[in-house]
């Protein structure tokens, strides 16, 4: 430990979530000393939530504690959320996009954007999502933006079409013709965004959706 420059403790630390951070400082005085640093919670917010700016009044310890609560309440209630703005959709339509565009937005400051992504086509291909956003096309209006970054993050530098089919299940209690209206309404995506899409599944099968989608 002794031969550790206190430097590079901290760029350690900057990896570390903020709750194990807190517990550290009363391990010892170095630790603490650490803790107490400005520039660590400056680091850690730029690194993990890009927020560079702050008010002149607050700490960049306090900013970071403030965050760190939001951003914990926002994805433990996630699933509930999703539930409600997605699945059981509310009368106002402004907040239902309020809650998607917060939902991306978070994802791509705070490195979610995979995890957001994944739960976005598992709501998709869910019985219980809205048929009247399938309908009208509000599906991805919001997420546009997030699956970009998915898509430039993604080793091919698009996202796999054999993947997001992946997160359908079986037990989800879907009939055959509902899940090949899903399909086909993701064969659409593809052909409207396919420069965020790369065709990786069984090519024929694609193909057969694809000329059903361009024939409608």
């Amino acid at each position: 430990m002794e031969s550790i420059s206190l430097d590079s403790l901290q760029i350690i630390f900057t990896h570390l979530d903020i709750r194990e951070i807190s517990r550290l400082c009363y391990i010892n005085y170095l630790f603490n000393k650490i803790g107490r640093s400005e520039s660590l919670w400056k680091d850690i917010l730029k690194r993990n939530y890009s927020i560079i700016e702050k008010d002149n009044d607050v700490t960049w310890r306090s900013k970071a504690k403030e965050v760190y609560i939001d951003s914990n309440l926002f994805w433990n209630l996630v699933d509930h959320n999703i539930d409600l703005y997605m699945k059981f959709s509310v009368p106002k339509l402004s907040l239902i996009n309020k809650f998607e565009k917060n939902l991306a937005d978070r994802a791509i400051r705070e490195g979610k954007e995979f995890f957001a992504t994944e739960l976005i086509f598992k709501v998709f291909f869910s019985e219980d999502y809205s048929n009247y956003n399938i309908g009208n096309g509000r599906f991805l209006m919001n997420f546009i933006r997030l699956f970009e970054k998915v898509a430039e993050l993604s080793p091919q530098k698009k996202i796999s079409i054999k993947w997001l089919l992946g997160l359908y299940t079986k037990d989800q209690g879907f009939y055959h013709q509902k899940i090949l209206r899903r399909i086909r309404v993701l064969v659409n995506i593809h052909l409207k965004y396919n420069n965020l899409f790369i065709v990786d599944v069984n090519p024929i099968q694609w193909t057969v959706e694809l000329s059903k989608q361009s024939n409608y």
